[in-house]
């Protein structure tokens, strides 16, 4: 039997990985910094602690198999507290791997990056080709014109879905640090001798997602403010589109590079390469929870958001044989069943832990 370390494992991906591990017959170890949820898995080990401090008791054990998914998450928070995304994120991911050096004990390893380290997405224009912008000009976005422009011509350009050998712009400290992560693992896994795998994840969603943190995307906290009867607000035209993908697809990909070695040495988008709009999501939820609440379009926009960013997931699906079971509209039924089932007062006190970290960004000069 194999024994896999899964870092950041009481997290919303973290603990739907343990779940289907523990499922087929895997030797879990949890490792996190906060307590195990109350959704823990009996037949998981947990361990709490953090990857920054010293790691030789649990390195070594032998494992076969590390995911690491350990990280401090949010593109705008990381922009007021940089140090701390920096400490974990990067210099985190260094630690785990010298402490893994220094026990003798190698393993594979499966390190979850994110979409983020791309910025913008890739754009073509009809006259001058293909592009891939740094983030709009703030004298373009207080214009209220919202779409990248070309920058021969000045004329809007089209999206298109994001490759995994394009240019790569982290518009965010949390970006760059998530390119970190990925880089390291990759760039000391071919000096060490260890097989590495990363993902760069689009929008997962679904059960267990953090409701109240700002920062786990506009899916929750749309679904939130509606459960909450608050109308939903949303930044821009609302047009932006955005990819997404189910956790149960995402979970399945995550154990794919575990057992097919074809996947090593590799880095993978994960997402559907279908995006939805965010007016689309915010429509479909009052739709199917609560039609009598409103939408909000407040013509604001925060700097340092990217206008759409969706995957080209052909090379998962043709080196892993992956394919996607669960559609947009199929992930979000099954989340609101989900959130159908969460107690009035706990979406209450979710709305009172986004108000905090609201007006705990507003003090450095951020939006939410």
């Amino acid at each position: 039997m194999k024994r896999i370390l899964v870092t950041g494992g009481c997290g919303f991906i973290g603990s739907h990985l343990t779940d289907e591990l523990v499922r087929r017959g895997y030797e879990v170890i949890v490792f996190d910094r906060e307590p195990p949820p109350p959704h823990k898995n009996p037949k998981a080990e947990y361990i709490q602690g953090d990857v920054c401090d010293h790691l030789d008791s649990l390195l070594s054990r032998k494992f076969d198999i590390i995911y690491h998914l350990a990280a401090e998450v949010g593109s705008g928070l990381s922009m007021a507290d940089p140090q701390k995304f920096v400490r974990t994120n990067s210099l985190g991911t260094t630690n785990l791997l010298e402490e893994m050096r220094r026990s003798g004990n190698y393993a594979k390893v499966i390190v979850a990056s994110s979409a983020t380290v791309y910025g913008e997405a890739t754009y073509k224009c009809p006259e001058h080709g293909i592009f891939y912008p740094d983030l709009r000009p703030i004298v373009q976005l207080e214009r209220g014109e919202w779409e990248v422009k070309c920058p021969v011509c000045g004329s809007d350009m089209e999206p298109l879905p994001i490759k995994e050998d394009r240019i790569l712009k982290p518009a965010s400290i949390y970006g760059q640090s998530k390119l970190d992560q990925e880089l390291t693992c990759i760039l000391l896994g071919r000096a060490w001798g260890f097989p590495v795998v990363a993902f760069r994840p689009f929008g997962v969603f679904g059960p267990r997602q953090s409701l109240g943190n700002p920062y786990t995307g506009v899916l929750a906290l749309f679904a939130t403010r509606v459960f909450a009867e608050k109308p939903i607000m949303h930044y821009e035209d609302g047009k932006q589109n955005k990819g997404y993908i189910y956790i149960d697809d995402a979970v399945s990909a995550l154990i794919l590079a575990l057992e097919n070695d074809k996947a090593n040495g590799k880095i993978f988008n994960l997402g559907l390469e279908k995006p939805v709009t965010i007016r689309y999501i915010a429509e479909k939820l009052i739709e199917k929870i609560n039609p009598s609440v409103k939408i909000i379009s407040t013509s604001k926009f925060r700097p340092g958001d990217t206008r759409h960013s969706w995957p080209d997931s052909s090379f998962l699906q043709r080196v892993l044989k992956w394919k996607p079971q669960i559609s947009f509209d199929e992930g979000l039924e099954r989340m609101i069943y989900w959130l159908r089932a969460i107690p009035q007062k706990d979406i209450k006190k979710a709305m009172i832990t986004f108000k905090k970290a609201e007006k705990y960004a507003k003090s450095f000069g951020l939006e939410v």
